[in-house]
């Protein structure tokens, strides 16, 4: 490896190995499709831990297992910074969030993410959130049909919202 060259430009020079965007295959599968993907391979290579794609337009590389884990926390492999496409970061994360820093900055807001989500905060949130499952099983008794992501989107956020203490309006 030259010395000029930054580990977070390593990846720079991996060849793509596939043209084919897969961003409706990503939306039609949902959470399955990094998992078939890393299994089917999506390339001439199929891999079990990683594979190259595209998805919005961008290259792409999938990855998992406890290694992949451990190099993708490292914090010296790639820069968060414009990972995301901003349109995809600003919609999902939401400006500044953490996903897109670097850095001191990076793990100062980790940090904070970390202690207020220690065990006492999250037994506090399974309590609050546990409740609500129970209310929400109840209401759904008799009904024709439960839109079961709808209603986690729905649990989940109040109990969040309620445990922050932020108001909840219709």
């Amino acid at each position: 490896m030259s010395s000029d060259l930054r580990p977070a430009d390593l990846l720079d020079d991996v060849p793509t190995r596939t043209r084919l965007d897969r961003s409706l295959a990503l939306l039609r599968e949902g959470y399955g499709f990094s998992r078939r993907r890393r299994r089917w391979g999506d390339g001439p290579t199929p891999s079990d831990r990683s594979v190259e794609l595209r998805l919005l337009g961008q290259r792409a590389v999938l990855v998992g297992g406890a290694e992949a884990v451990r190099w993708f926390y490292d914090g010296a492999s790639f820069r968060r910074r414009d990972a995301i496409p901003r349109p995809l970061a600003n919609t999902l994360f939401g400006k500044g969030a953490i996903h897109t820093h670097d850095g001191a900055a990076h793990l100062k807001r980790k940090a904070m993410f970390l202690d207020l989500l220690g065990p006492a905060h999250a037994g506090e949130i399974g309590a609050r959130t546990d409740a609500l499952w129970a209310a929400a099983v109840e209401r759904w008794r008799g009904a024709d049909r439960v839109v079961l992501f709808d209603e986690a989107v729905r649990v989940i956020g109040v109990g969040i919202c309620t445990w922050a203490g932020l108001p909840l309006t219709p």
